[in-house]
């Protein structure tokens, strides 16, 4: 894939939104259930896959909802193509059947999962929120760059060692959670599932250790062993680039989020995930794009002054936040974690009344990048100003654990 123009516009517009399903009468509540939704959304209503596949090719849809269970076409196989064909859609199950296998195959090609009977309140709030994020990439490539992504590469070894313990009958939960939580690809999968409305959590969950206590072990057997909603990266020729390197900093900079935040345990697990998965767009850009974010990934190492964020703008006309923000959003995760992916670069830039979890994900990222980069550790005069004495409290706090990781903090001049 070539560099992408900063300049390709998603203007605004009336979305269009595609509900799919064989039998009429469901259909026909579903029509009702949205009547008063005409007024910001264009809605069809699609008798059965062939159906839906007929109006996509009439005019692409921003949110195809399905049906799981279709007799001629299932949604798993419409999903399928609606990726491979139109993946710039939002790509939402909404099913009444919960058989363990069927959810872990739907979590293959949609980006969220809904139980039916669904209230409408949740429908539209789901829709609503895609909608929203879908401006996050004005790009039109962008957007089907990341639509086509299913499932996250993870580092090799660590796809080996979840496997290994996946069968293994005395595995425990807090065995897996060790692990997943050790890998940004495998923590956003188990985010993305945890959070659909499926589950019916009365709030979101930013915890790893929660999500896979909630989802169990047979769930996530299930999802690594059966569906293979994990796998391992595949090698890619983009130098500058290291699978390794991406998780090592993600897991450092999540114990320092983490740690900052320690005196409030909610943040501090929003900390923690946010910090862990902030990189994920670098992954989808090496993987969907590897040409062109080598070039920005070497003229960044060239010039240890160079903004990673800027050039990536200047490249793609988004940052690497930004595109994992928007993955991340599609997959529900809460919106807390997706502000603060969208930002981590850029802390001072979000629009939250609290701003301490990005405040702390950008420090520690900042840490962890300069540590394990062999670079001086700097924040901006606005990051400064934003903190006051926190900064000085949060630099010392992170000497125990950068010291037991091996390395040391240098400050800039």
């Amino acid at each position: 894939m070539t560099a992408i123009p900063p300049t390709a516009s998603l203007e605004p517009q009336r979305r269009r939104i595609l509900f799919v399903d064989d039998e009429q009468p469901v259909l026909d509540g579903l029509r009702n259930l949205m009547r008063k939704e005409r007024a910001v959304w264009d809605m069809e209503f699609a008798l059965g896959g062939r159906a839906a596949l007929a109006a996509c090719a009439r005019q692409p849809f921003d949110v195809v909802v399905s049906d799981m269970r279709m007799p001629e076409m299932d949604g798993t196989e419409l999903l399928a193509q609606v990726r491979d064909h139109f993946p710039s859609a939002t790509r939402i199950v909404l099913s009444g059947h919960a058989e363990r296998d069927a959810i872990a195959r739907a979590m293959m090609v949609s980006h969220q999962f809904l139980a039916k009977p669904c209230e409408a309140t949740v429908l539209k709030q789901v829709i609503t929120t895609v909608c929203g994020i879908q401006t996050l990439l004005r790009s039109d490539d962008l957007r089907e760059m990341v639509g086509r992504v299913d499932k996250l590469p993870s580092v090799p070894a660590l796809y080996v060692e979840l496997c290994a313990a996946l069968g293994h009958d005395n595995t425990t939960v807090a065995d897996i959670a060790a692990i997943v939580g050790r890998d940004p690809a495998m923590a956003a999968k188990i985010l993305q599932l945890v959070n659909s409305s499926y589950f019916g959590l009365p709030r979101p969950v930013a915890s790893i250790e929660r999500a896979v206590g909630y989802l169990g072990s047979d769930m996530i057997r299930s999802l690594a062993l059966t569906v293979g909603v994990f796998t391992r990266l595949p090698d890619v020729p983009c130098p500058g680039f290291s699978s390794q390197a991406v998780q090592e900093r993600a897991v450092l900079g999540a114990r320092l989020a983490r740690s900052f935040l320690i005196h409030d345990p909610a943040r501090a697990s929003d900390a923690f995930a946010a910090a862990l998965v902030r990189d994920i767009g670098m992954l989808i850009l090496v993987v969907g794009s590897t040409e062109a974010y080598g070039k920005v990934l070497a003229a960044s190492t060239a010039d240890d002054t160079a903004d990673l964020t800027t050039l990536e703008r200047a490249t793609f006309g988004v940052s690497h936040g930004e595109v994992g923000a928007y993955l991340l959003g599609m997959w529900g995760l809460p919106a807390s974690i997706v502000e603060t992916v969208a930002r981590h670069h850029e802390p001072t830039r979000i629009e939250h009344d609290d701003s301490d979890v990005v405040l702390a994900v950008h420090v520690a990222s900042q840490m962890a990048d300069a540590a394990t980069m062999h670079r001086r550790f700097k924040v901006s005069p606005a990051v400064r100003d934003a903190l006051g004495p926190r900064l000085a409290r949060w630099r010392a706090q992170a000497g125990s654990i950068l010291g037991e990781a091996g390395y040391s903090l240098a400050e800039a001049a």
